[in-house]
């Protein structure tokens, strides 16, 4: 008897046309599991979202982190309004619960500035 694997190996079948990718682009600081457990928890509760494949932080930037969203659709015409809903929902959501958008940001530290 062969020993059981300890790994799957997963094939998803659904049409390439029915996968949504929503990224949201985090303030450095926030916390990321809790982001990640809500745009989880809103994309399982929208009516056209079959599953969740994955929602990875999928990169650090100058100035953020991304969370990358993927689900799949019910079907290819329903990808563009479910991602409008979510990106709406998900954002209420992290305003209720602390968690911050990233945006570019300028610092001009005036302190040894001297006069010319």
């Amino acid at each position: 008897m062969l020993p059981t694997p300890s790994w799957q190996i997963t094939i998803n079948l659904s049409p390439a046309d029915m996968l949504a990718v929503i990224d949201f682009h985090l303030a450095y600081g926030s916390d990321v599991a809790k982001a990640r457990d809500l745009a989880v928890a809103a994309a399982r509760r929208h009516r056209s979202v079959r599953s969740v494949d994955s929602c990875l932080l999928a990169a650090l930037g100058e100035a953020g982190m991304i969370l990358s969203l993927r689900l799949v659709c019910e079907s290819p015409v329903s990808v563009y309004q479910t991602r409008l809903d979510l990106l709406d929902a998900v954002k209420r959501r992290f305003d209720e619960n602390g968690i911050s958008i990233a945006h570019a940001a300028t610092t001009i530290d005036l302190r040894d500035a001297r006069p010319m």
